[in-house]
C-alpha cells in the first residue's frame, strides 16, 4: 500500500509572514486579517510578505460592500497578488458579518 501524498501549501519557515497571520496548521494553512491596506506600498509589503511564505490561494470571506470601522471599503488585493504571481488564486466566500454560515454553505 502507498503512502498518501503529503501536500505542502507554503515555505517551511513557520514564522508568521505578517503580524497580523498566524499558522493555523503549521506550513500548511496560514488564517488572518485582511491583507490589504490603504496605503499602497504597505499592501505592497503585505502581499509580497504573504507570496514569499508560499501562499498562493487567498480566501477572502468578507461581503464585497464591507467597510472598516471608519466606513471606508476594503482596498481589493486580488489584482495585486496575480500581478506579484501569476499562480496566485483569490477566491470570496462571503459570511455576513456577525453570522455563522449553513452546514451547507461550508461545504
Amino acid at each position: 500500500m502507498t503512502k498518501p501524498t503529503r501536500y505542502v501549501l507554503a515555505s517551511g519557515n513557520l514564522t508568521a509572514p505578517t503580524s497580523s497571520s498566524y499558522w493555523a496548521v503549521p506550513g500548511l494553512l496560514l488564517g488572518g486579517a485582511y491583507p490589504g491596506a490603504k496605503d499602497a506600498q504597505q499592501r505592497q509589503s503585505r502581499i509580497r510578505a504573504l507570496l514569499d511564505a508560499g501562499i498562493r490561494t487567498f480566501v477572502n470571506l468578507m461581503e464585497e460592500d464591507e467597510t472598516n470601522y471608519s466606513g471606508e471599503r476594503f482596498v481589493p488585493y486580488d489584482d495585486l497578488a496575480r500581478q506579484f504571481c501569476s499562480d496566485a488564486n483569490c477566491c470570496r466566500f462571503p459570511i455576513v458579518d456577525l453570522s455563522i454560515p449553513s452546514p451547507a454553505k461550508w461545504r
